[in-house]
């Protein structure tokens, strides 16, 4: 464990150093300061800033128990067209199998200046809207009116929860600055959370201290509240970029884990504390060992007999994951755990990701192949830290099976996928493989490179209106792309390519190997293409608009990897049959670059019958590069683009 982690990582009931107390910005109180706040970062106006965010979580006593509330406090000023964004107002809130976490107190204001006077109009929550986000969340959106640039917005609200274990984390940074953020936790003594701060190396202010007020009961202990506040201040904005695994990987933060219950009469009882206790306690859930359990029975009552007894355990494991991708959907919600039972799951035929591959797992476990379910987080949740074990930091499922002695990794929910891959959205760092008695965890990145070939024919000889022929070939996580966003259905394409300012001849359009992953998806077509002329120069641009021509790496430095998640390489090839009376006045250097990181070769030919060729090639050789390769990869990009650009000139023979 890294030591910066252990010093971070303590019972929230040890008492930190303790500061003089700030006076800290009112809600509700407006002043001319916050009206006329300015700010901006590297020499641009920031969309919006946030002068303050204030979180409170504490306990509420119950009949028979207690009941988190959160309540939060913030302000904000818009300075952009772009920072009105910020006035639709998101809540997230769990749904478990036995109640909602409700919303309530929502309030909200827009300050605006007129005639030097600060004017206000309030607004409630009628107007909202319900988004489900998965099995477990819903989304609460509400969209404030009437706010311009210059405005301040200012709202508040509370959530009830019934669910003790989902006591909230907290972001102190934004992707705009951040003035002023707080998160206080009132904690009681019966229930204690490790927490851990991310992408800081301390607060700025931080306390702890009992409650001055009144004792509270609970049974027959007394107790006073103990009070623990975290701040920040001028934090500065995260500036989201390409390739990266999630911003929520980058944000300053502090997150928290339910780790102990102490009962009124003493019973201490640990929820989890070691990697080995997650397993043990996951692999008893209903919904997940004993799910997997009644899986393998069903499945060897129905399964087995339908291969030959002679089949070797890769022919098994493909036979058991085309089978599942083929008779059962994903309904898009990633999940660790199922919610209805296996029976019910086969008579559905869809589910989510955990009932869905935990069904996966018994079927091969039923035909004596060693499986297991791999717990992970997908990439947009964020990475997984193994410092300690927070189930919550998981959300969804694969398989990892033994075949032949090999470790295979493996996901049932992506029927678009060849049966080697998983999902992109799943390659996010590592995973944790729940066996009994043993702590494993897999790497989730791949040794597979995806590969995308683009073949153009322009014929300027040809008296057709439709000149060029364009084929494209894309294999692994490319073909997927192009399965997913086009398939076989013409009309699509066709849309997409009239997007890309083609003038296409739809009856030319053809498609290959949609329904085989195993090969490359095949696509052809033809346009119209006419090159630039000026002064009886023809100028053309060999790839068309087929490649990329704009760095998609902006900032001048970074601090996380550049994450491509697997690697991957382009190959351009374009044949030009000379028009009549013309010869090759220009064509780019020939050039290269090729070392363990990144490789690109560009160089022009010409055939016996005048024909010219120009081979484009680049392949970035690695998943993931370190922030310390940042300006390397973005020179790489440049060096793409330049190639790209670069025109060929043809001139009428004297």
């Amino acid at each position: 464990m890294n030591r910066n982690i252990i010093a971070l990582v303590f019972s929230i009931f040890t008492i930190q150093s303790s500061f003089a107390q700030e006076k800290i910005p009112e809600y509700g109180k407006m002043s001319y300061n916050d009206m006329n706040y300015t700010s901006s970062s590297e020499g641009e106006t920031d969309d919006a800033v946030v002068l303050f965010d204030k979180g409170t979580s504490r306990f509420v006593t119950q009949d028979n128990g207690f009941e988190l509330m959160f309540e939060r406090e913030t302000r904000i000023k818009i300075q952009t067209e772009a920072g009105i964004k910020l006035a639709e107002i998101e809540i997230p809130v769990y749904k478990g199998k036995d109640d909602l976490e409700k919303v309530t107190d929502f309030e909200a204001k827009v300050y605006n200046m007129v005639n030097g006077v600060i004017t206000s109009t309030s607004f409630n929550d009628k107007n909202k809207n319900t988004e489900k986000i998965n099995d477990n969340w819903e989304n609460i959106k509400i969209a404030l009116p009437n706010v311009k640039v210059g405005s301040v917005i200012e709202y508040h609200y509370k959530i009830n929860s019934p669910y003790l274990f989902n006591l909230r984390n907290w972001e102190f940074q934004w992707k705009v600055p951040v003035v002023y953020s707080s998160y206080t936790v009132r904690m009681i003594p019966f229930y204690q959370y490790e927490w851990l701060l991310r992408n800081a190396k301390k607060f700025d202010f931080q306390s702890s201290n009992e409650d001055e007020g009144l004792e509270r009961q609970f049974g027959s202990v007394k107790y006073k509240d103990m009070i623990h506040t975290y701040v920040m201040k001028n934090v500065p904005p995260f500036k989201d970029e390409e390739f990266i695994v999630s911003p929520s990987d980058c944000l300053i933060k502090i997150d928290f884990q339910l780790s102990r219950v102490i009962h009124p009469d003493g019973f201490k009882q640990d929820v989890v504390t070691t990697w080995e206790a997650l397993s043990k306690e996951i692999i008893s859930d209903n919904d997940f060992g004993k799910y997997i359990n009644s899986s393998e029975k069903l499945a060897a009552k129905n399964f087995k007999s339908a291969l030959p007894a002679t089949a070797d355990e890769q022919t098994k494991l493909d036979s058991v994951l085309n089978f599942v991708k083929r008779t059962y959907k994903w309904n898009k919600f990633h999940r660790i755990t199922a919610s209805k039972d296996a029976k019910t799951f086969i008579f559905d035929k869809f589910g989510n990701s955990a009932e869905i591959n935990l069904f996966t797992v018994g079927i091969l476990r039923s035909l004596g192949i060693q499986a297991f379910p791999v717990l992970l987080s997908t990439r947009d949740k964020g990475r997984i830290d193994k410092s300690y074990p927070f189930i919550n930091q998981f959300n969804t499922v694969a398989i990892y099976s033994i075949i032949n002695g090999k470790g295979i990794l493996s996901d049932a929910t992506d029927y678009l996928l060849p049966n080697y891959l998983i999902p992109i959205n799943c390659r996010n760092d590592q995973g944790f493989i729940v066996q009994k008695d043993k702590n494993e965890w897999i790497g989730l990145e791949t040794n597979s490179v995806s590969r995308e070939k683009t073949t153009i024919l322009i014929d300027l000889n040809t008296k057709d209106k439709y000149n060029t022929s364009v084929q494209v070939s894309a294999t692994d996580y490319f073909g997927r792309h192009y399965r997913s966003v086009w398939g076989d259905k013409k009309t699509d394409i066709l849309q997409d390519l009239k997007r890309n300012k083609y003038d296409v001849d739809d009856s030319t359009i053809t498609v290959e190997n949609n329904d085989d992953v195993n090969k490359a998806y095949l696509v052809k077509y033809k346009i119209n293409y006419t090159p630039e002329t000026i002064n009886d120069k023809i100028y053309i641009s060999p790839f068309l608009s087929e490649a990329i021509t704009t760095n998609p790496l902006k900032q001048k430095k970074r601090t996380f990897p550049v994450d491509f998640v697997y690697a991957k390489n382009h190959f351009y090839v374009c044949v030009v049959k000379m028009p009549e009376g013309y010869k090759v006045d220009y064509t780019p250097t020939i050039f290269n670059i090729n070392n363990d990181q990144f490789e690109l070769n560009y160089k022009t030919t010409t055939s016996e019958n005048g024909d010219l060729t120009i081979v484009f090639y680049y392949a970035f050789k690695q998943p993931v590069y370190q922030a310390a390769d940042y300006l390397k990869i973005k020179f790489y990009y440049n060096e793409i683009i330049n190639a790209v650009n670069e025109k060929i000139v043809l001139v009428k023979k004297q």
